[in-house]
């Protein structure tokens, strides 16, 4: 992964303590300084987990939604208005253990949007 700016260093930090974030269970591990790259944490604890014991589906939505967003917005720039439209999860199997996610968008992909 690339290098964390500070400014992103100080967003992740932001985020982490953010009331609406906090409550996922999800945290922020690392941002790449050009906002290419997002990693987070999703822990298998006592307010994500659900009745057969595993990590509850919304936890693993809630945690993850926000990081397309916020990366194309900060690539694209303010020429580009950027909503999230729809989005899905296709569950491989019950999460039992901590859960990591791996954003990435590449120049390629950035310049199809454009």
């Amino acid at each position: 992964m690339k290098k964390e700016s500070f400014k992103t260093w100080c967003f992740r930090l932001f985020m982490n303590w953010y009331p609406m974030y906090m409550g996922t269970g999800g945290k922020i591990l690392r941002i790449s300084g050009d906002w290419q790259e997002v990693k987070v944490r999703l822990r298998r604890s006592l307010w994500t987990y659900n009745y057969v014991g595993t990590i509850f589906g919304g936890s693993y939505f809630s945690a993850s939604d926000p990081f397309y967003m916020l990366m194309l917005l900060h690539n694209l720039g303010k020429g580009f208005v950027v909503w999230d439209k729809s989005a899905s999860i296709r569950f491989k199997k019950p999460g039992k253990t901590t859960l990591y996610a791996d954003f990435l968008i590449t120049p390629a992909i950035l310049a199809e949007i454009q």
